[in-house]
């Protein structure tokens, strides 16, 4: 008996963690949505919506007490996607506090660090669930006549080192210029990870495309 408990308990490990081991997501999924831009001064800044993150499988894998990683990176491309004229990423760690019953968030940004503590899922998701405001660091001019196009990729607990290195990378470098001046091709690295979800290994991918949109002026101005 004891060897049949342990037989089918290898069974139940090999479905709970063989997506993931496989270099394969959960769940590849695809949203169109609404994204406003903001331009102040030469910065532009991106807001919309994200609630699809926090899905029934999340809210509970995070209640167990799991750190979860959630990456968000965001490109400004060309009608087309053949020009990449802006860039952005912004890191979540959450953790449950199954003691306090409180949610633990660290978020990380291009010149960005904030640990934040909150008291439920709902505020969790009001807070995590909306991107607001995430500055883009502006790689080509972009123009006030041009129509563009924003893409968001979320990706849920990447496991890949290769990622999470050059998620740090952009962190650190997001010009993909070091401390000394040297320009590697780090945003075209950065790009590339985020271009084939099958390459991706982490729990999901949630791909997010907006509108045709020409960028507002400076301030709103005209």
């Amino acid at each position: 008996m004891p060897v049949r408990i342990l037989q089918a308990a290898a069974v139940v490990l090999v479905l709970a963690f063989g997506a993931s081991a496989s270099g394969q997501a959960r769940r590849l999924e695809r949203y169109q949505r609404q994204m406003q831009v903001k331009r102040n001064s030469d910065q532009l800044s991106v807001s919309f919506p994200c609630p699809e993150v926090f899905s029934d499988w999340f809210k509970k894998h995070l209640l167990d007490g799991f750190t979860s990683k959630v990456v968000i990176n965001l490109q400004l491309s060309d009608r087309d996607g053949m020009t990449l004229f802006a860039q952005g990423t912004i890191q979540y760690t959450i953790r449950y506090d199954i003691w306090e019953e409180l949610y633990k968030v660290r978020v990380e940004g291009v010149g960005l660090r904030q640990d934040l503590v909150l008291p439920s899922m709902d505020t969790l998701i009001d807070r995590l669930g909306v991107i607001r405001d995430l500055p883009l660091i502006s790689l080509v001019e972009v123009s006030n006549d041009m129509l563009y196009r924003l893409q968001a990729r979320i990706v849920i607990n990447p496991t890949s080192p290769e990622m999470r290195r050059k998620v740090r990378e952009y962190l650190a470098y997001p010009d993909g210029r070091s401390a000394i001046g040297v320009r590697p091709t780090l945003f075209g690295s950065v790009s590339r990870i985020f271009v084939d979800e099958k390459k991706i290994q982490a729990d999901a991918v949630l791909t997010y495309r907006s509108q045709l949109m020409k960028i507002p002026p400076p301030n709103g101005g005209g």
